[in-house]
């Protein structure tokens, strides 16, 4: 089982890998932002796939708003931390 802190470190290590090993403010913000992009932009696909048989709605009813949380946990890390 991860902990808060674990999750929070494998976070932060993703985040150095794609900004090249630093962390400066800046850097955390254009990665919350990137990552925020992203994940509207996957929310937007899913609602759309409603209909489709690929997805349930009680799944999309519950993977939305999970993504949602992930982000906004993104986007504070990268505006405190950073």
């Amino acid at each position: 089982m991860q902990t808060c802190a674990g999750a929070r470190l494998s976070g932060e290590r993703a985040a150095r890998a794609i900004l090249g090993g630093s962390m400066s403010a800046s850097g955390w913000l254009i990665f919350a932002l990137l990552f925020w992009a992203a994940a509207w932009a996957l929310n937007e696909w899913l609602v759309r796939q409603e209909g489709s048989m690929l997805f349930s709605r009680r799944s999309l009813g519950v993977v939305v708003p999970l993504i949602f949380g992930a982000t906004l946990l993104v986007l504070w890390e990268g505006l405190t931390r950073g």
